[in-house]
């Protein structure tokens, strides 16, 4: 248990300090950047290394690293539930990409398991040269990919 709270400290410390040094480097220069960042926390995410794709999404949050911790806690336990009601993992793939004209990307992609899917989308907001991830979520709901 002291090793799990360490851990957490520690995470969380790193969490903090990857925007500071990466500084005005948050955010990625095109979609296909943007794309690239998002394939890597899936395929985190999909083989069940939640702490990894958390640290990936920390790197390149840019409001405060705190507001990740419970988000983290809750995919974690989520990831337990996943498995246990949707079977084994079948792989994932990016199933949607959205533009609104150089305001906004959202990329829309499904873990897929034997029985159901999880499907996760990151949005990025252009301010000015770069695009941010702005958010993040995942549900499992399947109707919502039919639009």
């Amino acid at each position: 248990m002291k090793a799990k709270v360490a851990f957490s400290i520690v995470l969380l410390l790193l969490l903090s300090i990857i925007p500071v040094c990466r500084g005005q480097g948050l955010g990625f220069l095109d979609g296909i950047e943007a794309r690239s960042y998002c394939e890597k926390v899936i395929n985190n995410v999909a083989k069940g290394q939640i702490e990894e794709a958390f640290v990936l999404i920390g790197s390149q949050w840019p409001f405060p690293v705190e507001e990740l911790t419970q988000v983290q806690e809750q995919a974690e336990k989520n990831q337990v539930f996943v498995k246990e009601r949707f079977g084994q993992l079948c792989g994932y793939r990016l199933v949607k990409e959205e533009v609104v004209s150089e305001v906004c990307l959202r990329y829309t992609y499904v873990i897929k398991y034997e029985k159901h899917l999880v499907r996760w989308q990151f949005v990025f907001y252009k301010a000015k040269d770069r695009w941010q991830l702005n958010s993040f979520r995942w549900d499992d709901a399947i109707e919502a990919l039919f639009g």
